[in-house]
C-alpha cells in the first residue's frame, strides 16, 4: 500500500484498534463515523504496535501525542482523533460513501500519494521527547513494553522510515516471544473465556470448605474473611513457627475487634473456631476451594500448588479442587 502510485483511503467504524488502525494509517486518507474509536492497545498485552504504528502515528500527530496514546493503550473517540489529525473527516454515518467522495476529490486534484512515505516527520525536539518519556515511564518502570514503545517511537524521530519499520518489527518479535507478553496474552484470553462461560449460565459447585496456603498477613486476612462467611478454613504453613505466628495474628485481630466493640465475643469465638492451622498439605485434599497466598517467590508458589493437589496426600479427593493464586 505504501508503494502504490494512486491515493488510498480507509472508511472506519466501530473499534479500529491495533493492526486495523495501522492498516488505516498506511492509507493517504481516513474518514470515520461519529461512533468510531481508534487506538493501539498493544502495550496492555506486553507488546508494541508491530505493523508501522510507532512510525506512522508520530509522523502524523507528533511524537509526544503519539507517545501518550500508545503508552496508555486507551482508544480515542472520532472527534478527538479528528482534532489530533488522526483522521481527515468524521461523518454521522455511512463512512464508505464519504470515503469514495474523498477519493474522487483527490483524483480530481491530482493527488497520487499512497500516504505511507508522504507522512512528514513531526518536528519534535529530542530533549523534550526524552523528558516526557522519562516522566511516563516512571509509572511503568517494572514493565518491558512501555520502554520498548518509547524506543520505537524515538526511532521514528532519528531513523528513516524503512529503518524504523525494521527496528519496530524486531522489537515486536522480541516482546512477543517473551514471558511478560505471553502471560498478559494468556490473561486476556482467559478473562474472556471466563466471561463466555458465565454467559452460558454455568452452575457453580457448592463451596463448603476452604484451604489457604500461607499464614502471612494476606493469608490470615483471607482466612478470616471466609470464616466471617461461615466457612471452615484450613490454613497451611511450611513449619510450625510460621503457623504459630500466623494464628497468633488471627487471635490478635479478633481480640482487637472485640475490644473495639465491632464484634461480640461470641461471634469472634465462633469465627476463630472455624480457622484451623496445619503443616500437613494433605488436609487440602478435601477442600472445595484452595487459595494460594504464599510468600512472593515463584518457586515457593509452584511448590505450594503442587503440594495442594489432591493426589499429593494419602487420601485423594474424589473431585478436583479449585485454586486461586494471589
Amino acid at each position: 500500500m505504501r508503494g502504490l502510485s494512486k491515493p488510498t483511503a480507509a472508511a472506519l467504524h466501530g473499534n479500529v484498534l491495533g493492526g486495523g488502525l495501522e492498516l488505516a494509517l498506511a492509507c493517504r486518507l481516513r474518514v470515520a463515523d461519529a461512533g468510531c474509536r481508534l487506538g493501539f492497545p498493544e502495550v496492555q498485552l506486553g507488546l508494541i504496535p508491530g505493523a508501522g504504528g510507532t512510525v506512522y502515528l508520530p509522523r502524523l500527530i507528533g511524537a509526544e501525542r503519539a507517545l501518550r496514546m500508545i503508552l496508555s493503550g486507551e482508544p480515542v473517540a472520532a472527534a478527538e482523533a479528528l482534532g489530533l489529525g488522526l483522521v481527515d473527516k468524521v461523518v454521522g454515518d455511512h463512512p464508505r460513501a464519504a470515503m469514495i467522495e474523498m477519493l474522487r476529490e483527490a483524483a480530481e486534484a491530482g493527488l497520487r500519494s499512497a500516504g505511507g512515505r508522504k507522512h512528514a516527520r513531526a518536528a519534535t525536539p529530542l530533549p523534550d521527547f526524552d523528558v516526557l518519556a522519562a516522566e511516563l515511564l516512571a509509572k511503568n518502570k517494572d514493565l518491558e513494553a512501555p520502554a520498548a514503545c518509547v524506543a520505537a517511537i524515538r526511532n521514528s524521530l532519528t531513523m528513516d522510515e524503512d529503518a524504523a519499520f525494521a527496528e519496530e518489527r524486531r522489537i515486536f518479535e522480541r516482546l512477543r516471544q517473551g514471558k511478560e507478553s505471553r502471560a498478559l496474552r494468556h490473561m486476556f484470553f482467559a478473562e474472556r473465556s471466563a466471561g463466555r462461560a458465565a454467559a452460558k449460565a454455568a452452575r457453580p459447585r457448592p463451596v463448603e470448605s476452604i484451604g489457604v496456603i500461607g499464614a502471612g498477613t494476606m493469608g490470615t486476612g483471607i482466612a478470616m474473611a471466609f470464616a466471617a462467611a461461615g466457612l471452615p478454613v484450613a490454613v497451611v504453613e511450611r513449619d510450625s513457627g510460621a503457623l504459630a505466628a500466623g494464628l497468633g495474628r488471627v487471635d490478635t485481630l479478633y481480640a482487637g475487634s472485640v475490644s473495639r466493640g465491632s464484634l461480640p465475643p461470641e461471634a469472634a469465638a465462633a469465627r476463630r473456631a472455624r480457622v484451623v492451622g496445619t503443616t500437613d498439605y494433605s488436609m487440602l485434599a478435601s477442600c472445595d476451594l484452595v487459595v494460594e497466598a504464599a510468600f512472593e517467590d515463584m518457586e515457593v508458589k509452584r511448590g505450594s500448588l503442587l503440594a495442594s493437589m489432591p493426589y499429593a496426600g494419602p487420601a485423594p479427593s474424589s473431585r478436583p479442587i479449585r485454586r486461586i493464586s494471589t
